[in-house]
């Protein structure tokens, strides 16, 4: 794996290419170097380099007869055994051919030569073992005086001197040094330090020197955990920590991990350093939102449920109860909510809600202001309120024009309300009228077939004369047309009546057993071509059977659904009956619970 690494430092540079042949030595390794026939030098390895110390061993007369052993006889590990001697000096470590630095004196003559039987010869004018210089080396000898048999007076043995150096030659290993090459890696943070994406590598094991460049790594937004992210703008005015670039400023201090600088940076283009790991963090804030609420309010000021329904006076014909002027914006974006401020809404009953005037005690919005910027990790609300533009009486104790006294000659009149539905084909509303929808009542009778005029579905208008809860379902007939997906989908219908004065109808949705809100929406599409189309039989359109559902008193707010921006000149309408309306002009359309 050498590509990972590059040298720096040869063994040119380091003086180890050339030198002389050694071998490698073994701690405790003994050798002898020198003998005479009472005295040896023993040198004793105690690295693989080859330092060692330097012995000097002399027979012990205690242990032999000096005189007859001779140690120049020695052959095999003999040579090396000390058990006959003992050691009068030993070195310092030394190095490879490194010399003695050390004094020593040794009274001789009293401690061995009278015990062995021996005496120095009357020449010598120094009766002691001493250190000497040896080839101008001050200490680099040892001296042994010349000493004859103290029987017999001839000489035993001339005057002796011992090198005390290492004579072991050093090792010449050539080196050669190598280290890691140099990465940069990309980190991802937000604002607070969290990491929200794996870091990537930008550069792996570059050569020193070699340039590198981080920006293609610097995403613009990222998604994390369902949220959305955008490299910080203006950090400085966020007193945020990082530069003008989205870097990340505040750095560790330098680590050493593995032999390997690990730093940081703010520098998104640099270097490649051998041994040194880069790194740099780009920072990220949240996303922010801005969204609107509509709400009616009464004559008083009170405010009443959200609102959704059809809309004048802006390009968006529909609105829910909240709709999003911009959602997952970068902070500091401009906005403005005057294009989601309607005139009026039609609600799901019919009813026109106008934005409210200086009559009406309530403000036209509050919440946050109506034009702005967009805030990180924020969500700013704008609320719009509505008032009823027509509202129906409150109940009487007392006349109105033709009812005369009080409330028990008041005779109530019906309500009526005209449901409707959105068809869509493959997103867009339909030319023409090729789908039909049905209206069931509970118990499966089909009441009503209506086809669809573009992308609208209108029925025609039911009559309630009496309170209860009047249960309908909407479903479209699956047509002939093979290459149509049909939509399946069934509506579940409930009107509610009540007369607190006359009678009133509030109209409440579910699809699959989940409350809905809005028009019900029909949505087909067509099949994608098929290279061998199989010949199937057209299938014949059977009502579906519905289930009973108990009486419910549910009112919540409706949301029209968006594709029913073709339809939006039709609304749902709660028709008060005149006074003078009779129970025959329902002809079959009442429903009594």
């Amino acid at each position: 794996e050498y590509d990972k690494y590059e040298l720096v430092e040869s063994a040119d540079k380091n003086k180890t290419a050339e030198g002389i042949l050694a071998k490698k030595y073994v701690p405790d390794t003994v050798t002898r170097t020198g003998v005479v026939r009472y005295a040896k030098r023993l040198q004793r390895v105690v690295n693989e380099n080859g330092d060692a110390v330097v012995e000097m061993w002399i027979l012990d007369p205690d242990k032999v007869n000096v005189k007859e052993y001779n140690a120049e006889q020695e052959i095999g590990d003999a040579q090396i055994q000390t058990d006959k001697y003992k050691k009068i000096f030993e070195t310092p470590v030394l190095k490879n051919g490194e010399w003695n630095p050390t004094a020593f004196e040794w009274n001789w003559e009293e401690d061995w030569v009278k015990k062995a039987g021996l005496k120095i010869n009357d020449k010598e004018n120094n009766k002691r073992v001493r250190i000497t210089p040896v080839w101008k080396v001050a200490t680099g000898g040892i001296h042994f005086p010349a000493i004859d048999d103290a029987g017999t007076g001839k000489n035993f043995s001339g005057g002796q001197a011992f090198r005390l150096q290492n004579d072991n030659n050093p090792r010449s290993d050539a080196y050669y040094y190598y280290v890691e090459k140099g990465s940069v890696m990309v980190h991802y943070e937000d604002t607070e330090g969290n990491v929200i994406q794996n870091p990537v590598t930008d550069t792996a094991h570059g050569v020193t020197g070699s340039g590198y460049n981080t920006t293609d790594h610097k995403d613009t937004s990222i998604k994390f955990n369902g949220e959305t992210y955008y490299l910080v703008q203006k950090p400085a005015q966020k007193q945020i920590q990082a530069n003008d670039a989205g870097v990340k400023t505040a750095l560790a201090t330098d680590t050493v991990t593995n032999n390997k600088l690990i730093t940081e940076t703010t520098s998104e283009t640099g270097e490649v350093r051998a041994a040194t790991e880069i790194h740099l963090t780009y920072v990220y804030e949240k996303a922010g939102n801005v969204k609107v609420n509509y709400f009616g309010v009464d004559e008083h000021g009170n405010v009443l449920d959200p609102l959704s329904g059809a809309t004048t006076g802006i390009d968006k014909t529909a609105v829910s109860t909240t709709e999003y002027v911009t959602k997952d914006a970068q902070s500091g974006t401009e906005y403005h909510t005057r294009t989601f401020k309607p005139a009026t809404i039609r609600d799901a009953q019919g009813r026109i809600w106008r934005l409210v005037t200086a009559s009406n005690p309530h403000p036209v919005t509050d919440g946050d202001a109506e034009a702005g910027t967009v805030v990180s990790g924020a969500t700013k609300a704008v609320n719009y309120y509505y008032a009823l533009e027509t509202p129906a009486p409150s109940g009487g104790n007392g006349g109105g024009g033709g009812g005369g006294g009080g409330s028990s000659s008041h005779t109530p009149k019906p309500a009526s309300v005209t449901l409707i539905a959105a068809k869509a084909l493959n997103g867009a509303a339909p030319a023409g009228s090729s789908f039909t929808f049905f209206l069931h009542d509970a118990n499966g009778q089909q009441l009503q077939a209506k086809n669809n005029q573009d992308g609208a579905v209108t029925f025609d208008a039911l009559t309630f004369n009496q309170t209860g809860a009047y249960v309908y379902y909407l479903t479209e007939q699956t047509g002939n047309d093979k290459n149509i997906n049909y939509d399946t989908a069934s509506y579940k219908v409930t009107v509610t009546v009540t007369c607190p004065y006359d009678y009133e109808a509030s109209v409440a949705y579910e699809k699959d057993g989940q409350a809905y809100q809005g028009v019900p929406a029909f949505a087909n599409t067509t099949k994608p071509a098929v290279p061998v189309p199989e010949q199937i039989a057209p299938a014949v359109a059977t009502a579906r059977a519905l289930d009973k559902v108990p009486k419910t008193e549910d009112s919540s707010g409706l949301a029209l659904w968006g594709i029913l921006a073709a339809a939006s000149f039709l609304s749902l309408t709660v028709l008060l009956a005149g006074n003078k309306m009779r129970k025959a002009s329902s002809q079959g359309k009442e429903h009594q619970s």
